[in-house]
């Protein structure tokens, strides 16, 4: 099992409900495992297409992960997954939506690149996918939008919102060519925060 898989088996095992925002091509949903999973995606084309079983998927909803609290209505959720998220919202947005989940659920578990790692105009690599292409093709200014790095993460950021942070620098997330990665990026956090009990 590698790190990843690790850490999304070991924050859904003792739950019923996860919630991924910003879910992508729902890539995570056969390494959750609560028995159900919902999955938050701006991009049509990433839901019509997802890469995992339709078993996988409790319920796939279209729209933007901002507006959670509207999309989810009275769902219950036990914990939010942000993974190779935050860093795509501006900081002070991606801030607010972090406190807003921390008062919905009992975890909110975070995977992001550790300080500076540009992206800007780049395609998601789905679209590098020959048999997924074409099907995308109508979505393709709303992916390259969201792809866009706008907001940089430090170990301190996350803790001071009450995570418990993992500086990994021995994971290393940006060898893509399309990355512009600064004197201070290149490795990732590993962040988990767990409701306090009372």
């Amino acid at each position: 099992m590698n790190k990843m898989e690790k850490f999304l088996v070991d924050n859904t095992k003792d739950i019923t409900t996860v919630c991924e925002l910003g879910a992508g091509l729902f890539g995570n949903f056969n390494r959750y495992k609560c028995p159900n999973k919902i999955g938050i995606e701006m991009v049509k084309s990433y839901i019509e297409n997802k890469l995992v079983s339709p078993t996988m998927v409790t319920k796939a909803i279209h729209g933007s992960a901002l507006d959670f609290e509207k999309l989810l209505g009275d769902e219950p959720v036990d914990a939010f997954a942000c993974i190779d998220f935050i860093e795509h919202l501006q900081k002070d947005v991606a801030i607010d939506l972090i406190k807003r989940m921390q008062a919905r659920a009992n975890r909110i578990f975070i995977f992001t690149p550790y300080g500076e790692c540009h992206q800007d105009g780049v395609v998601s690599w789905a679209f590098c996918i020959p048999r997924l292409e074409m099907r995308m093709q109508k979505d393709k200014e709303l992916a390259i939008s969201t792809q866009t790095h706008r907001s940089t993460w430090y170990t301190a950021d996350l803790e001071e919102l009450g995570f418990v942070v993992d500086h990994d620098t021995t994971f290393i997330t940006a060898v893509e060519p399309w990355h512009d990665i600064g004197a201070d990026g290149g490795s990732v956090l590993w962040a988990v925060w767990d409701k306090p009990t009372q």
